[in-house]
Parts: C-alpha cells; sequence; structure tokens
C-alpha cells in the first residue's frame, strides 16, 4: 500500500482509533514515533508480513500478536529497518469473520450462520 506520508506515531494513531471499534483500546508501536512512514504492509491472523514485504520497500508493518512471534519475527523485522504496529491476533480476524458469516449465508442458505465477536479483548494499564 501507499499512504500520504505521516509520522508513526500519527499513523499508529489511525490505527488505534480504527481498532477502538472493534473493543481493542491500544496498539503496541514499535520505532521512532517521529519516523516518516508511507508504504505500510498489513498482516493479519496468524501470517504477517516478513522480510521479503520489508526488502520490497514497505516501511511500517502492521501485524498480530502471537506470543511466539515478538522474537523471532517483531524484533528481527524491526532490526531490518522496519517500524511495526501491533494488534491482538482475534482483532485482527474479526472484521473478515464478520464478512465470511455473512458470505456463507449467502453461499448456503438453508443454513444458520451467527458470528461472534467473543475473543478476549485486551486493555492497556500505563505506568503513572
Amino acid at each position: 500500500y501507499e499512504i500520504p506520508e505521516q509520522p508513526l506515531r500519527e499513523f499508529a494513531q489511525i490505527l488505534a482509533d480504527r481498532v477502538k471499534m472493534l473493543g481493542e483500546d491500544s496498539v503496541q508501536v514499535m520505532g521512532d514515533p517521529e519516523r516518516i512512514v508511507s508504504r505500510p504492509a498489513l498482516g493479519v491472523g496468524c501470517i504477517g508480513p516478513d522480510r521479503e514485504i520489508v526488502a520490497r520497500g514497505a516501511d511500517v508493518l502492521i501485524v498480530c500478536y502471537d506470543g511466539a512471534s515478538y522474537w523471532n519475527v517483531r524484533e528481527r523485522l524491526f532490526e531490518q529497518g522496519a517500524a511495526i504496529i501491533t494488534v491482538e491476533h482475534g482483532t485482527s480476524e474479526m472484521p473478515g469473520m464478520e464478512n465470511m458469516c455473512r458470505h456463507l449465508a449467502e453461499v448456503f442458505p438453508q443454513v444458520e450462520f451467527q458470528y461472534f465477536a467473543a475473543h478476549p479483548q485486551p486493555w492497556t494499564v500505563r505506568g503513572r
């Protein structure tokens, strides 16, 4: 993707505002808040952008949190020069799962489908 150039802090704020309606009160960010970004790459679920996407010019990666991925993915990509914005795994999949439920209901009208937004929704406590 390409977006207008903006500080990482501002782009992260836009994403935090968007996920708030999904029940997540914050996003985690790695990188200089004043760094100018314009080429985000998006990964949802358990698979996200990797070093190949950084090599293609992405300067900020939007990934989901999987505990095992912190050291072997996020920190490694940060060391390669990418800024990282992390959204919780369940939150990253919510819009797609809701759309899948609607799609399945259209394809199989004889079956009732329900979407449940029941994953744990994290919240943040900041130090005083």
